[in-house]
Formats: structure tokens, sequence, C-alpha cells
């Protein structure tokens, strides 16, 4: 096996290892993740993949195509839980690692994309996003895949996996990569490849497939335009005021990627001092060092540029910042300094504590435990001609969308006066509550305490 390969089977193994081991241990901690499962588990459920729906509403707000990969998931194994609904996040992870070490390998070297590569799949923050069913990780292969074949010479290739990506999360799978390698090649001196690369055909490509649920889901129902223009305006202009979290916001979280975000920042003015010294790199190494700080430069600023900040869309500059750290720890070894053994081995205990905490049940999470092992119960004890009521008020929504998940049920919601009409008519009933009591003459049933709240299943006597 050549050496190239033993690396490539290495970054493998590590990540089934950080990505895989215990995925389906941790029940639903965040609302994103619960939205994508429900959703996924609801159109497979009603056969309906045009419309996705959460909690039997219609969710025109983002694209669908986790929604279909993850009903996907749950198709291939026969099983709906959170093992199956991860797994494609996770192996969207892998891709991107594998997608970073071949872009590294072209532009930096082996040494360096293998750093590179090892540094993204131990990084505390995208390990631990590789293993939740969200958009982010997909979304960061998207972008580090269209960039790396833009660098193979397959500009048609590139613009379909950016339509693709359109699909998981919208702009952002077509403003990073193409804003990187508009920067990259007026940097380099190559306005003319640049046109051969994003002329208008290409583009029309690129709207086919990024626009065709739209299309189609205008044709249905004519809100899904409506609803995605609002959704991007809310990004760029207005922000939720939970969001809005000013300019120093992602300085502070790129703190949960450390070790390798401290030798990205170290790596910046580095990689800018080489390519002004009077003994320029070679053209290779000089073409590579202005990649790489086109991207993460690039990248970053557009993150700063949206006023809605979350630490989940980080998630899209954490492949730059760990082809930073890959380059400066190849520096650090050509130089035969201690320093590296030092920060790699830092890097791999992060890492595994980081593992640990993913991989097995938390105790901060214990009480999602107790509430995951509660609405199982609760689904095994519906009948079907029972109607399951939910009452008001509730929870955070995030046990909203776990009750449906777990029980496999979706759910009306009544207060104290609705609940009392909808007993008063006689129907078989099955009603869960969150502290508050309902009306007589239910009966309880079962019951847990997850925290400070009580939970409660009520039926008929």
């Amino acid at each position: 096996m050549t050496p190239a390969r033993l690396k490539l089977a290495a970054l493998v193994v590590l990540c089934a290892v950080t990505f895989f081991v215990h995925l389906g241990a941790e029940g639903i901690t965040r609302s994103q993740e619960g939205r994508v499962l429900e959703t996924a588990r609801e159109m497979r459920e009603r056969g309906d993949y045009l419309v996705p729906h959460l909690l039997g509403r219609p969710r025109y707000e983002k694209p669908p195509l986790l929604y279909w990969i993850t009903a996907a998931g749950y198709a291939l194994t026969g099983s709906v839980n959170e093992l199956s609904g991860r797994v494609p996040a996770a192996l969207f992870g892998v891709g991107c690692v594998l997608a970073l070490y071949g872009l590294g390998r072209r532009q930096l070297g082996e040494r360096a994309a293998f750093f590179a590569a090892f540094a993204l799949a131990t990084g505390p923050l995208f390990m631990k996003f590789a293993r939740l069913a969200e958009t982010d990780v997909p979304q960061a292969f998207f972008v580090t895949a269209a960039l790396l074949v833009f660098l193979e010479g397959r500009p048609l290739l590139a613009w379909v996996i950016m339509g693709v990506g359109f699909l998981n999360k919208g702009p952002a799978a077509l403003v990073i990569p193409i804003v990187t390698l508009v920067v990259w090649r007026l940097w380099t001196g190559e306005p003319r490849r640049l046109l051969r690369e994003c002329h208008g055909g290409f583009l029309l490509v690129f709207l086919a497939i990024s626009l065709s649920w739209y299309v189609a889901m205008l044709c249905a129902s004519g809100r899904s335009l409506k609803v995605f223009l609002v959704e991007l305006s809310a990004l760029v202009v207005q922000a939720e005021a939970r969001h809005d979290e000013g300019f120093f916001y992602y300085f502070g979280e790129l703190s949960r990627f450390l070790p390798w975000t401290l030798l990205a920042a170290v790596g910046l003015p580095w990689a800018a001092r080489q390519l002004r010294r009077p003994r320029a790199p070679s053209a290779a190494d000089e073409r590579g060092l202005k990649f790489a700080l086109a991207w993460f430069l690039t990248t970053f600023v557009i993150l700063q540029a949206t006023r809605n900040k979350q630490p989940h869309y980080l998630l899209v500059l954490l492949p730059p910042c760990a082809l930073m750290a890959g380059w400066v720890c190849d520096r650090l070894v050509a130089w035969r300094s201690w320093l590296a053994s030092v920060i790699i081995a830092t890097g791999l205990g992060v890492s595994g504590v980081t593992f640990y905490r993913c991989a097995f049940r938390d105790p901060p999470h214990a009480n999602e435990t107790v509430l995951r092992t509660f609405f199982q119960t609760v689904g095994k004890l519906l009948r079907p001609e029972e109607e399951f009521i939910l009452q008001q008020p509730t929870s955070a929504e995030r046990h909203r969308i776990a009750l449906a998940f777990y029980t496999q049920r979706v759910f009306s919601e009544y207060d104290a006066e609705g609940l009392a009409d909808i007993i008063s008519e006689g129907k078989p009933l099955a009603v869960v509550t969150c502290e508050d009591s309902p009306p007589k003459p239910l009966r309880k049933v079962l019951h847990t305490r997850a925290g400070k709240t009580t939970w409660t299943l009520w039926k008929q006597p």
C-alpha cells in the first residue's frame, strides 16, 4: 500500500471511530436536529416527498435535501431512530474530511493535507456536529467538494455540486466557493481561467438543480418562494434579536475548535509574511498559500457580514481553518520542531475528551434520556383508535418534537378549555401533560420526572 493510500485509510478509520461509535446513544438535545429527524419521519409516513411537514404542519422554511436523505436512511435500515437518522450526516462528515485531504494535497502537499484532514476530523466543534442530523456538516462538505472539483479542472461537476448543496441549506453552497474562486484567480492573475469556470452555461445548470424544488413548490402552493426570500432577508439584514450577536461573536466561538484555531491564527500572518518575503516560495507553494488564505478570509468575511450568527454556522469555516492549521503543522515538522508533537498530542487529547462526551451519555443530558424512555413507552401504550393530544402550555420546542418522534405519532395541541370540550365528546383519548393536570375524568397511566418537570400520560377510565 502506498503512503498516500495508507494515510487515506488512516483517516477513514479515524472518522469511523469519531463519527460513528455510539452514534445513536444520545437522544434529541437540539431543536435543529429534532426538526430534521421528525420532518423526515413524517415525510416517509405520509409518502409526500415534495412538501415537508413538521408536527403535521407544512414546513416551507428550509430546502428538503437532508430530509430526503434522512428519510432514505430510515428506509434502508427499516427503522426510525436516532442512529438511522444520523448516519447520513456522519457520512457527509467523512466525505468532508476526505475532500479536504484531496484539496490539501493539490494545494499544500501530502503532509500538510494529512494534518489538515486530521485536524478537521478531531476538532471538537466539527466532531460534535458530524454526529448530529443537521445541515451544517453536509453544507461544509458541498463547499469543500465544489472547490476540490474546481481545482481538478471539472467546473461542470462543481456547479452541479453547488446546485445540490443549495438544496441542502441555501445560498452558502454557491456564494462561498464562487467568491473564494474569484478572489484566488484574480490574486494569482488568472482572470481568463475564471471566465471559463464561471460562464453562463454552468450557471443555467446550477439554476436548474437549485431551483427545482422551489419551482415545484411554487406550482403546488405558491408559498415557498415568499418564505425563502423572508428567510434570506432575516439571515443577511434583519436577524432575529436572539441571534444578532455582534462582530466579535465568532472569535469566541472559534475556541470550540481548539487547538487547531490557535494554529490557524498563527498561520494567517505567517503565510502572509511568506508571500511578502524577498525569497518567495515556489510558484506551486505560492498558489497553495494564496488559495488557503483566500478560502479562510472570504468565508470569515461572509459569515461576519450576516447579522444572524449561531455556532453551527461556523462549520463552513472549519475546513479552511483546518487547512491553515495543517500547513503550520507541516512547517513545524519540516523544521523538526518539538512543538509539532506537542500540538498533535494536545489535539488528540482534546478530541478524545470530546469524543467521550459525544459518544457516551453526558450527565447534563440525563434528563433527555429519561424523557426519551418515557416518550418511547408512551408510543407503545398508544392505540390506533385513540386521538393523541398534548395539553398546552408545554415545555421547549425540542420536547414537542421529541414526543412526536419517539411515539411516531403526530399529536394535536389544546389548552385546558379546549381539552375539556374534546373529553366531553367521549372519544378515545391519550393525553400527555407537562406539569398541568387535565380535566377529569381522565386517569393517570404513566408519569416521570425529568429535572424539575413532571410528564404524565392520561387516558379515559
